[in-house]
């Protein structure tokens, strides 16, 4: 008997998404990559809400600690250090464990 080729059973491609002949090609003839979009609408909304919410959150901390000492919570009040001759400098001190939190230099 002489040898046959098999034939193979599934010699259709059924999809038309990725058989290579259906490819875009450019002008010499290679096949073009479409670019992959790395953010979608969602994510993007996703990503402004995070960085609303981080900036609100910001917010707040830096509100609670102009008015509350991050020592021992206590009050913060305002009061000028002289350092030297023509250097003053703006700070807030605690009430309670006299913490200095520096603002402003003159």
């Amino acid at each position: 008997m002489s040898p046959t080729k098999k034939k193979s059973v599934n010699t259709k491609n059924n999809s038309t998404k990725g058989h290579w002949k259906n490819l875009q090609r450019d002008s010499r003839g290679r096949w073009v990559k479409k670019p992959k979009t790395t953010e979608t609408t969602k994510t993007k909304k996703k990503r402004v809400t995070k960085q609303k919410e981080a900036e609100q959150i910001l917010d707040k901390i830096e509100k609670d600690f102009e008015k509350v000492c991050p020592r021992c919570a206590g009050d913060l009040k305002f009061h000028t250090i002289r350092c030297g001759p023509e250097k003053l400098v703006k700070v807030r001190r605690c009430a309670i464990c006299n913490f200095w939190l520096p603002i402003q230099q003159k």
